[in-house]
């Protein structure tokens, strides 16, 4: 397989011109840049439509199944603690207000299957969830939106009966407020869904784990199905939308979950408020080390990724280690910025470096699987936060240390800017044309350039 990593112009390109630009190793596969679609925004009903992109907490990349309603209860205890090493802070407070459940909450029916197969009704198993409804209420008591999740990987339904009517009701029921469509069964049809959602008299905010129209793949199509592009111009019956498999612990395999939201970044994104590009859960805090875990979440924030925290929030010792990365307001606000005066709201890739190096990429949330990948030494990321301010990522890609640069130019700026660095909080002084510097691996320069 190829690493899907967009060769970017400084441009969109029309939907049908969209096998272009591409960097791989092995198999060629065509890659979309960005691309561009007349948008109608005819959204559709019975889904939570957000601003900005949305901060919460999932289970899966640290506990996968070994969860229970107790350890679910105190994630969000966690997530509600106000800590001295916060400055008296919680998360919540800074905007972290989603805890999901990921899969496991099911009885299975042997191997495939866990729907009641007279009624139709999804099985709970009870010994570990005795109280899914209360579980809801729980969070909700504590201003936390708790997401449920369907279509579910363990004993996963693909090929049987669907029961898309009785699994929206349950999630009605269950009084959850968000909920996770995963696309391991056999209910990958988002817009069936969205209508199970309208029926319910409830918005929901939801995650499409892979789905789209029927045929489509949008976690692994190369290029995106233009059926799925088409949906998400109109009705993008989802909140966010996942655009990649599930990322690894592994630097590599974060480069190229970011770099698959890159077709719907640009002018005119696809990637948008109330549709968000979503490059999969965080690992901060989960295996990397605090400097890639700083680049990460930088990452995620200057593509206007959800960021949705893995790691246990009741690890005092790792939540300590990562906080200053996951609470820095300046990172933050780059995440939460929608620009609409600009060309390109929801962030961009500006440039790969003009080298490169082969590497393995990593998939699963164990890294169980892998490909080769070809990727650049470096890549310079940018997102507009005013008219006056854009914030530049430039990201080491490489193993080792990297001399990398930007010009102003190439970021549509005059010729002299200031800048800040959003990690120290200090100012770097003013940059004249371009900007140089040597970083070390997976590391990178963070900065805030003001006109």
């Amino acid at each position: 397989l190829a690493v899907l990593l967009a060769m970017m112009a400084p441009r969109t390109r029309a939907l049908g011109a969209m096998a272009v630009g591409l960097v791989c190793i092995g198999l060629v596969h065509g890659v979309p840049t960005e691309v561009e679609l007349r948008r109608t925004e005819q959204f559709a009903t019975g889904i939570v439509r957000t601003a900005t992109p949305s901060l919460g907490w999932r289970s899966w990349n640290t506990f996968g199944c070994a969860i229970s309603q107790t350890l679910m209860s105190g994630q969000v205890d966690g997530i509600v603690k106000k800590r001295a090493f916060g400055g008296g802070t919680a998360l919540t407070d800074h905007g972290y207000n989603h805890v999901g459940l990921d899969d496991c909450w099911q009885a299975c029916n042997g191997k495939h299957g866990f729907h009641n197969p007279t009624t139709g009704v999804a099985q709970i198993n009870n010994t570990t969830f005795p109280n899914l409804a209360g579980l809801a209420k729980y969070g909700a008591d504590r201003n936390v939106t708790m997401g449920f999740y369907m279509n579910n990987c363990r004993c996963n339904e693909a090929g049987m009966p669907t029961h898309y009517p009785q699994d929206g009701a349950l999630a009605e029921r269950l009084g959850w407020g968000g909920i996770k469509i995963d696309s391991c069964g056999n209910q990958r049809d988002m817009a069936v869904w969205a209508e199970q959602f309208t029926l319910g008299g409830r918005d929901l905010l939801v995650e499409s784990c892979g789905n789209g129209p029927i045929g489509t793949n949008p976690k692994k199509d190369t290029p995106p199905m233009d059926a799925f592009l088409q949906q998400l111009a109109t009705t993008c019956p989802f909140s966010f939308f996942r655009v990649s498999e599930d990322a690894a612990p592994q630097f590599n395999s974060l480069l190229w979950n970011a770099n698959r939201a890159v077709p719907y970044l640009g002018a005119k994104p696809l990637s948008r408020p109330g549709c968000w590009a979503y490059a999969d859960m965080l690992e901060v805090g989960v295996k990397l080390s605090y400097l890639e875990s700083r680049t990460h979440f930088a990452l995620w924030s200057i593509i206007s990724s959800p960021l949705i925290l893995g790691l246990d929030l009741e690890d005092e010792e790792v939540l300590k280690s990562v906080w200053d990365i996951i609470t820095n307001e300046e990172t933050l606000n780059v995440s939460q910025t929608w620009y609409a005066g600009a060309e390109y709201p929801s962030g961009r890739l500006v440039r790969n470096a003009s080298s490169y190096f082969n590497g393995t990429c990593e998939h699963g949330f164990k890294g169980t699987r892998s490909t080769s990948c070809m990727l650049p030494e470096y890549q310079v990321w940018s997102k507009p936060l005013s008219a006056t301010e854009t914030a530049v990522l430039v990201v080491n890609n490489a193993v080792f240390d990297t001399a990398v640069s930007f010009t102003l130019a190439e970021l549509g700026l005059p010729a002299t800017v200031f800048a800040r660095d959003m990690w120290t909080h200090t100012s770097n002084g003013s940059i004249d044309g371009s900007y140089a510097a040597t970083i070390p691996s997976h590391g990178g320069i963070f900065l805030k350039l003001t006109v």
